[in-house]
Parts: C-alpha cells; structure tokens; sequence
C-alpha cells in the first residue's frame, strides 16, 4: 500500500502526511542508524588498534595518550553524536603526533576538513563526519611518505562500508 492510499482525508491533509511518515521515518532512520552504528564501532575499534600499533615499524611508539571513550557500537543518535566527535578529536591530534617518536612527522594529508556536529545534530551530519573520517583514516594508516609511518598498517582496515542510505518519503512510498 502507498503512503496516499493510508493518509486520512477527513482532517487536515498536512496533518495526516506528518502522522502517517514519523513511524515510516523513524524505521528509516534505525536502518540507517544500524549501519552507522556499526560504522563507527569498525573506526573505533580499528583506529584504536593502529595507534599503538609498532609492529613492522608502523609507528616509532605506541601513541598512548589519544585514546577513545570506548569502542563499542553506539545504540542511540546521542551516543553516535558522541563517539563520532571523540574519534575526531582523538584522530586529529594523534595523525599530527610527533612526540615520542609516534609519527616521523606530521601527517598533514590526511586532516579533517569537516568540524566536529552538534549535540543536536542530524542522523545526515553524523553519517557525513563519519563517512569522512573513515576516508582520512583509510589514507592516514597507510602513509608513509615522509616517513609519517616507517610501514604501512596494513592490519586494520576498516571493514564496514560509507553508509549511503538517505530516506526522502514520497506519497508513493510504499508502508
């Protein structure tokens, strides 16, 4: 059935339209927020091994001091909103580490471009900051021009894909 065919045309249609998409938008956004979740848990989990990670002479010491929250999948969007930010303050300051020998220099290639969200921010803006954090972190964990790492580390890719999936509801959606 299509999201017109379920809209109450006895009141007013705005009202209907907006009663009828919360549930259907709501559902999109645990889907979306499913693979955000996991997203973010594969960068914490991934970004936490690599930075202590001396094997092969990927870092000259282990970057003990930018060490994340926690490294479990976040349930909710707050806990998103949250992990997401502490992964990009804790990647930003341990790609530019040079103290303790952790990185031969700086790696200024691999920076974040976009700031840290909101505590109200979307499911959209968190999906954004992740997806490009991932990308940085793709790029940072292998360089090693300029002896930013003396090895690549190849051990911790992130698994999990760029989440894609943006919900936009038609009266043609079906429900």
């Amino acid at each position: 059935m299509k999201l017109r065919d379920r809209m109450n045309y006895d009141g007013p249609v705005m009202s209907a339209l907006v009663f009828r998409l919360d549930p259907l938008i709501e559902g999109q956004n645990l889907i979306l927020g499913a693979a955000l979740f996991g997203l973010l848990g594969d960068i914490a989990v991934k970004y936490s091994a690599h930075r202590v990670l001396t094997t092969g002479a990927v870092h000259g010491a282990a970057d003990g001091v930018n060490t994340l929250i926690g490294t479990s999948d976040p349930t909710t969007l707050a806990g998103a909103i949250t992990m997401v930010n502490d992964i990009h303050a804790k990647f930003s300051a341990h790609i530019v580490r040079i103290a303790s020998a952790t990185h031969g220099i700086a790696d200024i290639c691999s920076t974040l471009a976009l700031p840290k969200v909101s505590l109200n921010a979307t499911w959209v803006q968190v999906r954004d900051l992740a997806n490009h954090i991932r990308t940085q972190y793709e790029a940072h964990r292998v360089l090693t021009t300029g002896a930013v790492h003396g090895a690549a580390d190849n051990t911790n890719t992130i698994a999990d894909a760029v989440v894609s999936t943006v919900f936009v509801p038609t009266l043609d959606t079906e429900v």
